[in-house]
């Protein structure tokens, strides 16, 4: 568990043990020990972690004041023991510039780790992997798609991983409010490492807002839940289901609440 605690601004790590229901013995460890941190909820970044497959665990924050830039930046920093120490490895010099620009964590094969980012002053999203044998992030950030950014509708995506595949799929909407906007969907082929168009999960739609995936362990089927209706007003969560990677996409589902129950919902998870 990452969390930015807001009356000291400071990013923390702990861990629930399942066996006991206990957090990690000894409390909470500081990530950001020798950055100051400025977060401010309405404003900036998302907190993000991870735990790579050689155990290494990686955290993203936004609004951290780097040693490199001398200014308040998005951050990753990593931790090879547990979580009981913490190193920053991404900031300034590795393009994680803006302190309201959003980013998750998500594990690769070999001990890599794959960060998303949408970075909100380019108007784009993009990823980095880390590699685990060279201890660097890649030279340049791969560009995805170009998502417009709205200062009142933060984080319209996410991703999730294929534990089978070592894929990791994706969903975003490319802008909010607009007569074609869509919820598009991608794919990251964990063997080439590169990105690929799906089909768009809905388009041509001013009412949609934000959306995340979830995969089925089991069957490999993807659901892409999304929210859906008047902006800043009556919003309903809906999903639709892919069988083949995206390829296609079922009909929406009804609604997940009743009318009555709909509400002015801005993220689902």
């Amino acid at each position: 568990v990452a969390a930015v605690e807001d009356v000291t601004n400071d990013l923390w790590y702990t861990y629930l043990e399942t066996t006991n229901d206990a957090l990690r013995p000894g409390g909470f460890v500081q990530i950001n020990t020798n950055d100051g941190l400025d977060y401010s909820p309405g404003s900036d970044g998302n907190v993000s972690i991870t735990k790579a497959t050689d155990g290494n665990l990686f955290a993203w924050t936004a609004a951290a004041f780097t040693n490199i830039s001398l200014e308040y930046r998005g951050i990753v920093a990593q931790s090879t023991n547990a979580g009981a120490n913490w190193t920053q490895i991404g900031g300034t010099a590795e393009g994680f510039s803006d302190d309201n620009d959003r980013a998750q964590l998500l594990p690769l094969g070999g001990g890599d780790v794959l960060v998303i980012m949408q970075d909100t002053s380019a108007n784009v999203a993009q990823s980095k992997v880390w590699d685990a044998a060279s201890n660097a992030w890649d030279a340049a950030f791969a560009a995805i798609d170009g998502w417009i950014e709205d200062r009142n509708y933060d984080t319209p995506w996410g991703a999730s991983l294929d534990k089978l595949s070592g894929d990791v799929y994706l969903v975003g909407l490319n802008e909010v409010g607009v007569n074609d906007a869509a919820l598009r969907a991608y794919k990251f082929d964990e063997s080439s490492r590169t990105w690929a168009a799906r089909a768009d999960v809905y388009s041509d739609s001013p009412d949609l807002l934000q959306g995340t995936l979830a995969i089925d362990e089991n069957s490999g089927d993807l659901y892409a839940l999304y929210l859906r209706g008047a902006l800043g007003a009556t919003m309903n969560v809906y999903y639709k289901k892919s069988a083949d990677e995206g390829l296609s996409w079922s009909a929406e589902s009804p609604a997940l609440y009743s009318a009555i129950l709909s509400d002015d919902f801005r993220i689902v998870r």
